[in-house]
Protein backbone atom coordinates (compact mmCIF):
# COMPACT_ATOMS: atom_id res chain seq x y z
CA UNK A 1 0.00 0.00 0.00
CA UNK A 2 1.18 3.50 -0.77
CA UNK A 3 1.44 5.69 2.31
CA UNK A 4 1.92 9.44 2.41
CA UNK A 5 2.72 11.55 5.44
CA UNK A 6 1.64 15.14 5.87
CA UNK A 7 1.65 17.88 8.50
CA UNK A 8 -1.00 20.56 8.67
CA UNK A 9 0.61 23.47 10.49
CA UNK A 10 0.58 26.69 8.45
CA UNK A 11 -2.02 25.68 5.88
CA UNK A 12 -5.74 26.37 5.70
CA UNK A 13 -7.97 23.34 5.92
CA UNK A 14 -9.35 23.85 2.40
CA UNK A 15 -5.84 23.86 0.89
CA UNK A 16 -4.84 20.89 3.03
CA UNK A 17 -7.74 18.87 1.61
CA UNK A 18 -6.85 20.00 -1.94
CA UNK A 19 -3.31 18.69 -1.41
CA UNK A 20 -4.70 15.34 -0.27
CA UNK A 21 -6.96 15.19 -3.34
CA UNK A 22 -4.10 16.16 -5.68
CA UNK A 23 -2.13 13.19 -4.34
CA UNK A 24 -5.02 10.73 -4.63
CA UNK A 25 -5.37 10.15 -0.88
CA UNK A 26 -8.55 8.24 -0.04
CA UNK A 27 -8.06 7.92 3.74
CA UNK A 28 -6.46 10.38 6.14
CA UNK A 29 -5.06 8.66 9.23
CA UNK A 30 -4.68 11.01 12.17
CA UNK A 31 -1.70 9.74 14.17
CA UNK A 32 -1.87 12.33 16.94
CA UNK A 33 -2.18 10.86 20.45
CA UNK A 34 -4.82 13.50 21.09
CA UNK A 35 -6.77 14.37 17.92
CA UNK A 36 -7.35 17.95 18.97
CA UNK A 37 -5.80 21.21 17.88
CA UNK A 38 -5.66 24.86 18.87
CA UNK A 39 -6.80 25.41 15.30
CA UNK A 40 -10.45 24.27 15.33
CA UNK A 41 -10.31 23.28 11.66
CA UNK A 42 -8.00 20.42 12.65
CA UNK A 43 -10.01 19.01 15.54
CA UNK A 44 -11.08 15.48 14.69
CA UNK A 45 -14.81 16.18 14.33
CA UNK A 46 -14.50 19.28 12.11
CA UNK A 47 -11.80 17.68 10.00
CA UNK A 48 -13.77 14.44 9.60
CA UNK A 49 -16.82 16.34 8.32
CA UNK A 50 -14.79 18.48 5.89
CA UNK A 51 -12.94 15.46 4.52
CA UNK A 52 -16.11 13.40 4.09
CA UNK A 53 -17.63 16.21 2.01
CA UNK A 54 -14.66 15.86 -0.34
CA UNK A 55 -14.78 12.04 -0.49
CA UNK A 56 -11.89 11.34 1.88
CA UNK A 57 -12.32 9.08 4.88
CA UNK A 58 -10.94 10.20 8.27
CA UNK A 59 -9.61 7.68 10.78
CA UNK A 60 -8.01 8.51 14.12
CA UNK A 61 -5.47 5.95 15.35
CA UNK A 62 -4.38 7.46 18.65
CA UNK A 63 -2.35 4.34 19.47
CA UNK A 64 0.08 5.43 16.72
CA UNK A 65 0.63 8.78 18.38
CA UNK A 66 3.59 9.71 20.52
CA UNK A 67 2.95 8.25 24.01
CA UNK A 68 2.39 10.93 26.63
CA UNK A 69 5.43 9.84 28.65
CA UNK A 70 7.65 10.75 25.68
CA UNK A 71 6.17 14.22 24.97
CA UNK A 72 8.82 16.14 26.88
CA UNK A 73 11.62 13.59 26.79
CA UNK A 74 14.93 14.44 25.16
CA UNK A 75 15.02 10.84 23.90
CA UNK A 76 11.52 10.82 22.41
CA UNK A 77 12.77 9.61 19.01
CA UNK A 78 14.44 6.52 20.49
CA UNK A 79 11.47 5.88 22.75
CA UNK A 80 8.98 6.17 19.93
CA UNK A 81 11.10 3.98 17.65
CA UNK A 82 11.03 1.23 20.31
CA UNK A 83 7.28 1.71 20.73
CA UNK A 84 6.67 1.39 16.97
CA UNK A 85 8.84 -1.70 16.63
CA UNK A 86 6.93 -3.35 19.50
CA UNK A 87 3.56 -2.41 17.96
CA UNK A 88 4.23 -2.66 14.22
CA UNK A 89 2.03 -5.72 13.68
CA UNK A 90 -0.99 -3.99 15.20
CA UNK A 91 -0.27 -0.86 13.16
CA UNK A 92 -0.04 -2.89 9.95
CA UNK A 93 -3.33 -4.65 10.75
CA UNK A 94 -5.06 -1.33 11.38
CA UNK A 95 -3.73 0.28 8.21
CA UNK A 96 -4.44 -2.72 5.98
CA UNK A 97 -8.16 -2.37 6.74
CA UNK A 98 -8.20 1.12 5.23
CA UNK A 99 -8.88 2.24 1.68
CA UNK A 100 -5.62 3.45 0.17
CA UNK A 101 -3.68 5.39 -0.67
CA UNK A 102 -3.57 6.72 2.86
CA UNK A 103 -1.85 9.70 4.46
CA UNK A 104 -0.52 9.70 8.02
CA UNK A 105 -1.22 13.14 9.48
CA UNK A 106 0.22 15.00 12.41
CA UNK A 107 0.76 18.66 13.18
CA UNK A 108 4.44 19.24 12.43
CA UNK A 109 5.22 20.79 9.07
CA UNK A 110 8.55 18.99 8.60
CA UNK A 111 8.22 15.22 8.80
CA UNK A 112 11.83 14.89 9.98
CA UNK A 113 10.83 16.57 13.26
CA UNK A 114 7.74 14.42 13.73
CA UNK A 115 7.04 10.95 15.06
CA UNK A 116 5.22 10.13 11.81
CA UNK A 117 8.59 9.85 10.02
CA UNK A 118 9.63 7.10 12.43
CA UNK A 119 6.35 5.27 11.90
CA UNK A 120 6.66 5.69 8.12
CA UNK A 121 10.23 4.46 8.16
CA UNK A 122 9.29 1.32 10.05
CA UNK A 123 6.40 0.71 7.63
CA UNK A 124 8.85 1.06 4.73
CA UNK A 125 10.69 -1.95 6.17
CA UNK A 126 7.44 -3.87 5.68
CA UNK A 127 7.10 -3.19 1.95
CA UNK A 128 5.11 0.01 2.04
CA UNK A 129 6.06 2.83 -0.33
CA UNK A 130 6.34 6.08 1.61
CA UNK A 131 6.11 9.64 0.31
CA UNK A 132 6.25 12.73 2.47
CA UNK A 133 4.14 15.67 1.32
CA UNK A 134 4.94 19.15 2.54
CA UNK A 135 2.27 21.82 2.90
CA UNK A 136 3.13 23.24 -0.50
CA UNK A 137 2.03 19.88 -1.90
CA UNK A 138 5.48 18.71 -2.96
CA UNK A 139 6.44 15.10 -2.43
CA UNK A 140 9.64 13.69 -1.02
CA UNK A 141 9.43 10.36 -2.84
CA UNK A 142 10.80 7.01 -1.95
CA UNK A 143 10.95 4.54 0.86
CA UNK A 144 13.19 5.63 3.66
CA UNK A 145 15.37 4.00 6.28
CA UNK A 146 15.54 5.28 9.85
CA UNK A 147 19.06 6.53 9.14
CA UNK A 148 17.60 8.87 6.51
CA UNK A 149 15.91 10.85 9.28
CA UNK A 150 18.14 10.54 12.33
Amino acid sequence: MKIFTIGYVGVKQSRFIEILKENGVLTLVDVRRSPASKNPAYNSIDLKVALRLKGIEYVSLTNLGLPYKLWHSENWKDGYREYVVENIELAKQQLQKLRGPIALMCKEKNHVNCHRSILASELSHHNHAIEHIDIEGKQDAGSHQLSDFF
